[in-house]
């Protein structure tokens, strides 16, 4: 006697097929956006790369970048929750990245300044403390902010003209 396969192997067959056409579905809808973008590109005959457009801390980065000499050391003052410092730290490499926490003194920013020599110090997005708002005061000599366009301050330091120990 011989068997064949019977209703349970074909009804198988037919959902694994309706779950592959699922499948495709799923996919046209995804990129459909995509899809319908490079049609219109290849109607107009413009076949190049689209590039996204640049997040507005990468472009304040590769500003940075330019800007800080790569042999100085940098003070970066960010939330550690933000996550920022070490996408800096790999964008910025070779500067020396310290990194402080926006509830440090001004105490522990000079000791840092004087005894690493640090030549920058950037204000992430983070909100501040009221005690470090005499870095933008105008009265102050150590501090000069620098132009930039994007989310931080950036403030040259000039760490020669730190003198003596700090206490709070």
């Amino acid at each position: 006697m011989r068997t064949t396969p019977g209703r349970g192997f074909s009804a198988i067959i037919i959902i694994l097929a309706l779950l592959w056409l699922g499948q495709l579905g799923w996919l046209a809808w995804h990129f459909a956006p995509e899809a319908l973008d490079l049609a219109q590109r290849l109607k107009l005959g413009s076949t190049t790369a689209v590039s996204p457009p640049a997040d507005p801390f990468d472009r304040w980065l590769a500003e940075l970048a330019h800007l800080l000499p790569a042999d100085r050391t940098y003070i970066f003052v960010d939330c550690y929750e933000t996550g920022n410092y070490a996408k800096m730290r790999y964008v910025l490499y070779p500067r020396r990245q310290l990194r402080l926490d926006p509830k440090a003194t001004p105490a522990l920013l000079f000791t840092m300044i004087q005894q690493e020599k640090v030549a920058f110090l950037i204000l992430g997005g983070c909100n501040l403390d009221p005690h470090w708002h005499f870095l933008c005061k105008d009265q102050q000599t150590v501090f000069q902010t620098l132009p930039t366009a994007g989310p931080g301050l950036v403030l040259s330091v000039a760490s020669n003209r730190i003198r003596g120990g700090f206490y709070d």
